[in-house]
């Protein structure tokens, strides 16, 4: 099983045959849907390629969330606490999963001012009492 581009050359062929009256260059309707695929997925930002299992290392960096493109929810299997976060389109898909619980959020943000002088190893909380 390929690229889900090449699964639908045949039909695309037939069609063609249908439209032109004769046969297309096979060559030609191979690179005509690579190319589209490729450019479908730049535009979404996604893989429409075969399934595969995966092990994958996450170091977010101290960030809660990490990225993780064409995720498999029901197939998450970790030693620590990882939540797959559901794609709104595709819930049993994720692009994000939460590694790290959230912090309480600040009662209040910090004024303009204070922000710039914040140093980014610091939490806000800390920077602003």
């Amino acid at each position: 099983m390929g690229h889900w581009s090449a699964l639908i050359a045949d039909d695309v062929t037939a069609m063609l045959r249908a439209k032109l009256g004769r046969d297309p260059d096979p060559e030609v309707v191979r690179l005509a849907l690579a190319q589209a695929a490729d450019e479908i997925e730049t535009l979404t930002g996604r893989l429409w390629t075969r399934s595969e299992q995966a092990t994958a290392q996450i170091n977010s960096g101290g960030l809660p969330l990490a990225e993780i493109p064409d995720f498999q929810r029901d197939t998450l299997h970790s030693e620590s606490e990882v939540h797959a976060i559901p794609d709104p389109i595709h819930p049993h898909m994720s692009t994000v999963v939460q590694i790290a619980a959230l912090t309480e959020p600040a009662p209040a943000a910090i004024p303009t001012s204070d922000a710039h002088g914040v140093d980014s190893g610091s939490s806000i909380n800390s920077a602003h009492p």
